[in-house]
């Protein structure tokens, strides 16, 4: 059974018979000023408004971050020229390259650096606190000193990923009004290209910086339109590519050859999406009737069903960012709905009466799964693999924020959402899920114990002996199903060039690195 307040059949099926009308339309780019469509990429962003693309990787198009990956994933400085850190890995030594300047003619230099972090500990932003603080040397040089620790942001450099702001520029503003600055209108940035205009709820605009350190980017002219009809908008030849591609989306255009699809996987593969139990439910309180419910399902098939990445691995467990890209990934329980069977039974979960449900002490083996609408297909494929096994999982939809909600309150029998798997990162961090405090339920104390080490350390071997054994507990203890990881899907028409899966799919961080080949 699926509950949600979702449009009725006749919706669907005009739905799909605009779906078929959209197939027949010739796709081709849209006519922009000046007349020019050569040189011009427009790409579709999921919301409203220009405060979802600066709080996502939309900062990235006109900021330098201190450094940035090749198509092949390895390091590569942007900001940063070098670096260098002490043993503990607690202190940097970070050269910065010299001769960027920001769009105003300004050079940057390590006070930037130093004002933004300094900016960014002020209450009213309460940001970057697990950086210490900054020591600037010279204008190219800053040492730079980190308290807190976050396994998975370390992997290559603490910090690596943020902006830095013009400390000429904002130095004399209120930090306690940093969401109202008026610098958001027009911001000024040092990155491949420069803001050029807004229109409030409609679009961005941004054009190609000629004093770009590596070179003018080859396309001109950056549009980014806010929205949510994705396919449409693509097959109509409104827009070049969609950032953060809808399941729906991928479904209709995976088989269009005018289009290609590029996949991302999240934060070093810190984003596991799993299925939780709420432990603290009779139901799931046997490990036998959860690991039943994890072999039931077969997540390779779900990978297929869900038009997921099909390289994907499917993991049990835990594992550090490293672990990750050298393949050093813990075996998956295998699909297998006998054992499933026989594990139900032996926890004493019988269907005495034939009705196709499994019971125990007159009570069915019956619950309900929370997710948002994205995650609706892996809800209902879950739902249909357990009732091959004699269990009923109804579907209860609910807008994201609610899910977070009911899933930090424990108010659940089970739940869609991912594992942030590291600690101290909110409602799905690995110690809010799996922790001390555990909204999910769980209870172990050497998790508690492993979590805390996790917390102590930037010993990149230290990290990947913790979520070795933290694997172990989780494989015994099976508080979750994974079903997935956390993966965007980019979708672009092919004449755009220079994407790829996974370190190049974002066509918004990317775009100094593409290129147009009308064909």
């Amino acid at each position: 059974m699926i509950w949600k307040g979702a449009p009725g059949a006749g919706h669907r099926t005009r739905r799909r018979l605009l779906i078929s009308l959209l197939l027949l339309l010739p796709v081709g780019c849209q006519q922009l000023p000046d007349g020019d469509d050569r040189t011009t990429m427009v790409v579709l962003y999921p919301g409203t408004g220009v405060g979802a693309f600066l709080n996502g990787s939309g900062p990235l198009v006109f900021l330098l971050p201190l450094v940035g990956l090749t198509d092949s994933g390895t390091l590569e400085g942007r900001l940063a020229q070098r670096w260098e850190h002490t043993p503990d890995r607690r202190s940097w030594t970070i050269w910065l390259r010299s001769g960027v300047r920001w769009h105003d003619g300004v050079p940057v230099t390590a006070h930037d650096v130093k004002f933004t972090v300094d900016l960014m500990h002020h209450p009213a932003i309460a940001d970057l606190n697990y950086i210490e603080d900054v020591t600037v040397l010279d204008d190219t040089t800053l040492v730079m000193r980190f308290s807190g620790v976050r396994p998975f942001a370390s992997w290559w450099l603490p910090g690596a990923w943020n902006v830095f702001y013009p400390k000429h520029l904002l130095e004399d503003e209120d930090p306690a009004g940093f969401y109202r600055w008026e610098y958001w209108e027009h911001p000024v940035g040092n990155g491949a290209y420069r803001w050029v205009s807004h229109q409030p709820g409609t679009q961005l605009q941004f054009e190609a910086n000629p004093d770009y350190y590596r070179g003018k980017p080859a396309i001109d002219r950056l549009i980014i339109r806010f929205g949510s009809l994705g396919f449409t908008e693509l097959l109509a030849g409104e827009v070049d590519a969609i950032n953060f591609a809808s399941s729906n989306d991928v479904q209709v255009l995976a088989d269009d050859p005018r289009f290609r699809l590029y996949r991302e996987v999240w934060d070093d593969i810190a984003a596991l999406q799993c299925i939780f139990w709420n432990l603290s439910n009779p139901l799931f309180q046997d490990v036998r009737v959860r690991r039943a419910l994890t072999l039931a399902i077969d997540r390779e098939d779900l990978k297929n069903a869900m038009f997921m990445w099909p390289r994907l691995p499917v993991i049990d467990g835990l594992v550090s960012p490293r672990q990750y890209w050298n393949e050093e990934l813990p075996p998956a329980f295998p699909f297998d709905p006998s054992e499933a069977a026989r594990l139900l039974d032996e926890a004493g979960w019988r269907d005495e009466d034939g009705d196709g449900v499994r019971e125990k002490d007159g009570q069915r083996l019956e619950f309900t799964v929370l997710a948002n609408a994205e995650w609706e297909g892996a809800a209902v494929y879950a739902n249909q693999s357990l009732r091959t096994v004699g269990v009923r999982m109804n579907v209860l939809l609910l807008d994201n924020s609610v899910v977070r909600e009911r899933l930090a309150s424990s108010d659940f029998d089970a739940v869609i959402e991912y594992l942030w798997a590291e600690p101290g990162s909110g409602v799905h961090s690995l110690d809010a899920l799996l922790g001390e405090e555990s909204s999910t339920g769980y209870r172990n104390p050497r998790v508690v114990e492993l979590i805390d080490q996790l917390q102590a350390t930037l010993d990149f071997d230290v990290i990947d002996q913790i979520y070795a054994e933290l694997s172990e507990i989780i494989r015994a203890d099976v508080p979750m199903t994974y079903l997935t990881m956390n993966v965007e899907t980019y979708v672009a028409h092919r004449r755009i060039k220079g994407l790829s899966t996974p370190f190049r799919a974002n066509p918004v961080w990317n775009a100094e690195h593409l290129w147009i080949e009308e064909e």
